[in-house]
């Protein structure tokens, strides 16, 4: 997770393979990537990291709360519908079967989904292993419902 308003630059110093994951969110169309007029303290600070193979909490704030999953052969969450956020599922590890308003289908490690707000879902294990996903769920903080912005554009 990073945080708002800062220059971002990153890079591993290992010599394992890494999976790097990024998720802007919100994306306004009107107010992209900073790229320009860096401020000397927007160079300050480190992101927040976490692996998700240990017990580590992944980085979360009220607008991004990332958790880590785990679905065991046979199991499936409860179906949701998240009103006002966005979710995004990553999957680690093991094969995910995934029902998004009335479309439905099989996701495998390094594969994603975004579901936007109001979508009825549901994700399940498909799977004779543990499902390891993450899981994200995206508030909009400028806007009441999360998909459009509240002002307007010139």
């Amino acid at each position: 997770m990073c945080i708002r308003d800062r220059y971002h630059n990153y890079w591993f110093k290992g010599d394992d393979p890494v999976c790097f994951f990024v998720a802007v969110a919100p994306n306004h169309k009107y107010s992209r990537f900073h790229t320009k007029d860096f401020t000397p303290d927007m160079y300050e600070g480190d992101a927040p990291y976490a692996n998700v193979y240990t017990d580590d909490p992944l980085p979360s704030d009220a607008q991004f709360q990332c958790e880590k999953m785990t679905l065991q052969p046979n199991e499936s969450e409860p179906a949701r519908l998240l009103e006002l956020q966005e979710r995004i599922i990553y999957i680690v590890s093991g094969a995910a079967q995934v029902h998004s308003n009335r479309l439905s289908g099989t996701l495998t490690a390094n594969q994603y989904l975004h579901i936007p707000a109001t979508t009825p879902h549901q994700i399940g294990n498909a799977g004779f292993e543990p499902l390891m996903f993450i899981s994200m769920i995206i508030t909009d903080p400028y806007t009441a419902h999360g998909t459009e912005p509240e002002y307007e554009v010139e």
